[in-house]
């Protein structure tokens, strides 16, 4: 995942963000101190969903996300950073250990 995230972050390519180069090395370190909580883009996204609903929008990716936002709320990640969807993945590839 290192090398991945330097390669990304410096391959000087104008689609990488700020918010990558910012969030990355906070996920290689397990850093999930909530610079912006999951309860937050759940909530937020959850309004996304009920205003689609009454324009009827489609709405394929934002309940994807809701979905995961969910699972890992539900498995104590709330109010941690929304980074820390990334355990809910490792948890479900059976990666017990952190990279």
């Amino acid at each position: 995942p290192a090398v991945f995230v330097s390669t990304v972050a410096d391959s000087g390519a104008a689609t990488v963000s700020n918010l990558f180069r910012e969030m990355a090395p906070r996920l290689l370190a397990n850093d999930y101190k909530p610079a912006f909580a999951l309860s937050l883009l759940q909530k937020d996204n959850r309004l996304a969903l009920q205003l689609a609903d009454q324009v009827g929008a489609p709405t394929f990716v934002a309940t994807c996300v809701d979905q995961v936002n969910t699972l890992a709320a539900n498995l104590g990640y709330a109010s941690h950073d929304a980074g820390a969807v990334q355990e809910l993945y490792r948890s479900l590839s059976g990666s017990a250990e952190r990279q």
